[in-house]
């Protein structure tokens, strides 16, 4: 039993290496079921399952890790593992608050679990401690220079600073520590794309993603990635990415998202109508997605509000939009997407005012002009636009 574990955990850790997560679920499955009482079992299991559902978007993985996950960490005495488990679950589901005092705890019994400090890190971030939250950072990459999750983390909080420089030597150096991990080079080439507007480093980027085999539905994304970025300088080209990438991961709400406005921008009468049912398509997902985690009282995460937001206007539903963004700004009233994808609904019901208004927030929270400038609806604002490029305390 004990070598089954190690196994499986071992597996674990090397995730983003193909076919290891699958491994790793079922050795720790079988672990579990012989040793239901096995606390650090439990936790490993529960981990591998909410990996799983991270990786394919697998909701009923999620609503299982959960219940491992809660179990384990409200027995006694208090366990390590299943604290830090538990607090990276609650964390990756927007529930940052509650995910505090379990890391803590984790932390309080191994002041060296180096995961637990990033998720840490990453929780003060989500409820506006950044000066803490970049001091535990800081910490865990000092306990162990070698970890990538830390410096892909880092990462993604630099990046929500509107410091797209500093991102881009975080997943750098993911890419460097793990060279088969296809984080690094995806997270790499949403900068280049995003805060430099630099389309060839971003394909790039997102090849060598590709070329890491990462799992089934990420190929699909990278594809439509791939396809969008072609979009200004080939339109056809890139949408025939978008087209491939919709076949190779079709229920993914990225992807339909992505083409749906693509054939939107197409202008004609035959791209209008395929982008409609694009659009009614990653809603359907949505909202299954949605109603089926609250099912198991997990909220849905923030992102999803927002994306259903942009899907209800390109729809013509623009009162309901705009109450899914309310919901989100309630929340977060310094969710610099929040006020962008604010920007860009306001835009499309005509609201020029409003749009222009949540244009500046948006870039005083960092969003740069030239990411404002990927939203077509927002293009013919920009010259009204007085706004910095971005805030001179987040630049580089």
């Amino acid at each position: 039993m004990a070598e089954l574990h190690l196994e499986g955990l071992g597996a674990l850790r090397n995730r983003h290496v193909k076919g290891s997560l699958e491994k790793a679920v079922r050795d720790l499955r079988l672990a579990h079921t012989q040793r239901p009482d096995d606390r650090d079992i439990c936790a490993d299991y529960a981990e591998a399952l909410f990996w799983t559902f991270d990786q394919t978007q697998d909701h009923e993985s999620l609503i299982l890790a959960q219940t491992v996950a809660e179990r384990n960490a409200t027995r006694e005495p208090p366990s390590e593992r299943a604290s830090a488990v538990l607090g990276l679950l609650l964390v990756m589901t927007d529930r940052a608050s509650n995910a505090i005092p379990h890391l803590r705890q984790a932390l309080q019994l191994r002041r060296s679990n180096i995961r637990a400090r990033v998720d840490l890190a990453r929780a003060l971030a989500a409820v506006g401690n950044r000066e803490e939250a970049s001091k535990e950072f800081n910490r865990a990459i000092d306990l162990d220079p070698n970890d990538w999750y830390a410096y892909n983390q880092r990462g993604g909080f630099f990046l929500k600073q509107g410091d797209g420089a500093a991102a881009e030597k975080e997943f750098m150096q993911v890419s460097r520590i793990a060279p088969r991990n296809y984080q690094g080079p995806y997270n790499a080439a949403g900068v280049a794309f995003f805060h430099r507007r630099d389309r060839l480093a971003a394909r790039k980027f997102l090849e060598q993603a590709l070329a890491n085999e990462p799992p089934a539905w990420i190929v699909g994304v990278i594809r439509a990635r791939v396809g969008w970025s072609w979009l200004a300088e080939d339109f056809e080209h890139g949408l025939g990415e978008l087209e491939a990438a919709a076949r190779k991961a079709p229920d993914n709400i990225d992807v339909a998202m992505m083409l749906g406005e693509a054939l939107m921008l197409r202008g004609d009468a035959s791209g209008r109508s395929r982008s409609q049912r694009e659009y009614v398509r990653a809603l359907e997902f949505l909202d299954q997605k949605m109603q089926r985690l609250r099912k198991n009282s997990i909220n849905p995460a923030m992102v999803d509000h927002m994306d259903r937001a942009r899907c209800l206007a390109a729809l013509g539903r623009f009162p309901e939009a705009f109450s899914q963004i309310a919901l989100v700004l309630s929340k977060d009233p310094d969710n610099p997407d929040a006020w962008m994808v604010d920007s860009v609904v306001a835009a499309m019901a005509g609201r020029s005012p409003q749009a222009l208004q949540s244009m500046r927030k948006a870039n005083q929270l960092g969003v740069s002009k030239e990411r404002l400038q990927e939203e077509w609806p927002l293009r013919p604002l920009l010259k009204s636009f007085q706004g910095d490029e971005r805030p001179e305390k987040n630049k580089p």
